[in-house]
């Protein structure tokens, strides 16, 4: 089931754009797995900031030109599982929300449902309004954005985040990995990557005009130049690069994962 899982969210974003050309047999799902596919749209209300939280799954978001959120999620559940999952949205001043819940079920107890069913889980791809600032966590999926350019603050307990934006970022993942491509660094607050035990490794343009500062016991890789500055009796480092006239700000740290700094081509 695992398998059959990993090969439908490497396609969720066909759901919408259904360029995806892989095709499943009906027989590749065993009969007491279903995969509910769920598609949706709602208005935003001229929100500008977009709150995405899924703890049972990956999250894909891109932007668009509409005015409205639309989304599809990929819902993997036993056929007996009584606990269906349930996405919400709620609007509240300047905020658009989007939830995934399992809500409660009487009579129902987790600690006694077969081992089977914690396979359950939830992807989902969604298309927000661009130019919108993000927040959106996740519990061990992936989380992946690309092109939202006014803000990103990620969370995620075990997954890996992927981010492709101009815009400021904050990123967490305790056992994850945290890969950045930056377009710009003309950020207006400062952008702050952190794993307890994941890597980081981002990658800022030609033009980049940033101080950087490294914090970690794992090992260190740039394109740019460093200064170290080691602390006795300790693994623990503390290096700093500077790019152009140095004027944003950029933090990566780490317990013990590995730390890369790395310049694009163009």
């Amino acid at each position: 089931m695992i398998r059959i899982h990993r090969i439908l969210a490497a396609c969720a974003i066909a759901v919408l754009l259904p360029s995806c050309q892989l095709r499943l047999e009906a027989t590749e799902i065993p009969a007491d797995w279903n995969i509910d596919n769920v598609r949706q749209s709602e208005p935003t209300g001229g929100a500008e900031i977009i709150e995405i939280r899924n703890l049972h799954g990956d999250l894909r978001v891109r932007p668009v030109d509409e005015e409205e959120v639309s989304w599809s999620a990929m819902i993997q559940r036993h056929a007996d599982d009584p606990l269906r999952a349930d996405i919400q949205t709620s609007g509240e001043g300047s905020t658009f929300r989007i939830e995934v819940r399992y809500p409660e079920v009487e009579s129902f107890e987790p600690a006694d449902q077969p081992e089977s069913w914690n396979k359950r889980r939830v992807d989902m791809t969604l298309f927000v309004p661009a130019k919108r600032q993000l927040i959106i966590e996740t519990a061990r999926g992936l989380i992946e954005v690309k092109g939202l350019d006014r803000g990103v603050s990620a969370r995620s307990q075990s997954g890996d985040i992927v981010l492709s934006t101009a815009g400021p970022v904050t990123a967490f993942t305790e056992r994850g990995s945290i890969t950045a491509q930056f377009s710009a660094t003309d950020w207006e607050s400062a952008v702050q990557l952190e794993t307890l035990t994941g890597a980081i490794t981002v990658t800022l343009p030609p033009t980049a005009d940033t101080t950087v500062t490294m914090t970690t016991s794992g090992e260190l890789t740039t394109d740019f130049s460093l200064t170290i500055d080691q602390q006795p009796g300790s693994e623990r480092k503390t290096a700093r690069a500077t790019t152009g006239k140095g004027e944003s700000e950029l933090s990566m740290t780490s317990s013990r994962g590995n730390l890369k700094l790395l310049r694009s081509p163009s």
